[in-house]
C-alpha cells in the first residue's frame, strides 16, 4: 500500500515554476527542484514522472495564472477596444517591470528554449497572441490548457 502524499501539488508546481522561470529548463537540475520544493528526488518523480512533465505543469500553471490576472485587470465598461488593449498592455509592462529578477515571460521563454520544447510548450507562443480574446469569453474559448 502506498503512502498518501504529504505535500500540496500546486505548491510544488509553484515552487518548480519559480526555478524554471529563473534558470530555464536546461539549466535547472533535479537538485535545484528538490531544494526549492523541499521534496526528495523519489517524491518528485513519483508525483510528476519526470523533470519535463513538471516543467510542462509549471508552464501550464503560469499560463492559467497569467490569464486570470489579465481577466482581473480593470477595464472601463464602455471603453473602446483600443483603450482596453492599451490598459492590458500597460498592465503587463507594469507586471514585468515590477519583477526585480527581470525574468520576462515564462511562456515565451519556454517556447524559445529548445531543450524544454514539447508540442504543448511550442503551442504556447501562438496561443499567447490571443491575449485580447480574454476580454470577451463569450465569443472566444480560454486559450490556456
Amino acid at each position: 500500500m502506498s503512502r498518501p502524499r504529504e505535500f500540496d501539488d500546486q505548491a510544488v508546481i509553484d515552487a518548480a515554476m519559480a526555478v524554471f522561470w529563473e534558470k530555464g529548463y536546461e539549466a535547472t537540475t533535479t537538485q535545484d527542484l528538490c531544494a526549492r520544493t523541499g521534496l526528495g528526488r523519489g517524491s518528485l518523480y513519483n508525483a510528476f514522472g519526470s523533470k519535463h512533465r513538471l516543467y510542462e505543469e509549471s508552464v501550464r500553471r503560469y499560463g492559467r495564472t497569467l490569464a486570470e490576472a489579465q481577466v482581473a485587470m480593470p477595464a472601463e465598461p464602455g471603453g473602446s477596444v483600443r483603450e482596453r488593449l492599451r490598459d492590458l498592455l500597460l498592465g503587463m509592462i507594469d507586471l514585468d517591470l515590477a519583477d526585480p529578477g527581470r525574468r520576462g515571460c515564462l511562456a515565451l521563454n519556454a517556447a524559445t528554449e529548445p531543450s524544454g520544447r514539447s508540442e504543448m510548450v511550442a503551442d504556447l507562443a501562438p496561443r499567447g497572441s490571443q491575449i485580447c480574446a480574454r476580454y470577451d469569453p463569450k465569443s472566444h474559448p480560454p486559450y490556456w490548457p
